[in-house]
């Protein structure tokens, strides 16, 4: 049993965008691996659903809300994306982000 309320975390994340991101990785488990992740993501759903992602990557860091998703990897068979790696995950999410606006 988890100690989350999934209500409010379906409430503050009801498109799931992060929980697919997490889904989608395969890549190397360093910043490098994180980068081609995003760059991959890109390419698949297109820029406006990645900047779609990136908005709810910043919802999450604002509500601190990164033990949620360490949950949400672990039930998607992701073991190894512990917290550290989640939070990571997100942050350069943002900077590639941030490096397309430029």
């Amino acid at each position: 049993m988890n100690s989350f309320n999934e209500e409010l975390m379906d409430e503050r994340y009801p498109e799931g965008y992060f929980d697919h991101y997490i889904a989608m990785f395969q890549s190397e488990m360093n910043r490098s691996g994180f980068k081609e992740h995003a760059d991959l993501y890109i390419k698949i759903e297109g820029y406006s659903e990645y900047k779609k992602l990136v908005d709810e990557i910043q919802c999450i860091g604002k509500n601190n809300d990164w033990d949620y998703f360490v949950y949400l990897a672990k039930e998607l068979g992701k073991d190894n994306l512990d917290y550290t790696h989640i939070k990571e995950l997100g942050e350069v999410a943002i900077e590639v982000c941030n490096e397309y606006n430029g």
